[in-house]
Formats: C-alpha cells, sequence, structure tokens
C-alpha cells in the first residue's frame, strides 16, 4: 500500500489512505528529529523528505509575504478581456479581470 498510498499530514502524524480505503496512521512521525524512511516488504524505500513532500505543507493554503502588497510591482496588465477572465492571486484568491 505505501507506494499507492495517498499521504495525509494531520498535525505530528503521518495517515496513508489507500486506494480501497484503508487507512494506517502513523503517530508523532512528523515530530521526530530524524523521521525513518519507509519501506516496503519488498525493500522499497520512501525517504523522509519525500515522505514529507508527498504529505503536503505544514500549513496548506497559507503564504508567506516578505513585503507589504502595495509595494510589489504588479506582474501584467489585462488591456482587452474578451468574454470573462480570472486571475488567482499566491493567496489562493480568485479575481474578475476588467479591462
Amino acid at each position: 500500500m505505501l507506494l499507492i498510498a495517498d499521504f495525509v499530514r494531520q498535525g505530528g502524524d503521518l495517515l496513508l489512505v489507500g486506494p480501497d480505503g484503508e487507512q494506517v496512521l502513523i503517530q508523532g512521525y512528523f515530530e521526530l528529529a530524524d523521521p525513518p524512511a519507509l519501506a516496503t516488504a519488498g525493500g522499497a524505500e520512501l525517504a523522509p523528505d519525500l515522505v514529507a513532500s508527498l504529505a503536503g505543507p505544514l500549513a496548506p493554503g497559507q503564504y508567506a509575504q516578505v513585503e507589504a502588497a502595495a509595494d510589489v510591482d504588479p506582474i501584467g496588465v489585462a488591456s482587452v478581456v474578451d468574454g470573462t477572465a480570472t486571475a488567482t492571486r499566491t493567496d489562493g484568491t480568485k479575481v474578475t479581470l476588467v479591462d
């Protein structure tokens, strides 16, 4: 199941969810100073950094911003909009573009 599971970060725990809904909870995995590699019975290993990447970010949907938004130059300008167009900001919000 390890190689086909969805990895879910639940605080300090790691939840593995198989395609059939089977769940395996590894309590405290992300709280360890040196989390171990995860291995299958056949010898395949997933390194801790790969496990962390598969489990997603510590704070999903949250972004760090160094400068105030007012001080940042826009990355582009919509000069002509035909129909409806939207842009997604770095914080995940969507705005409707107008010309």
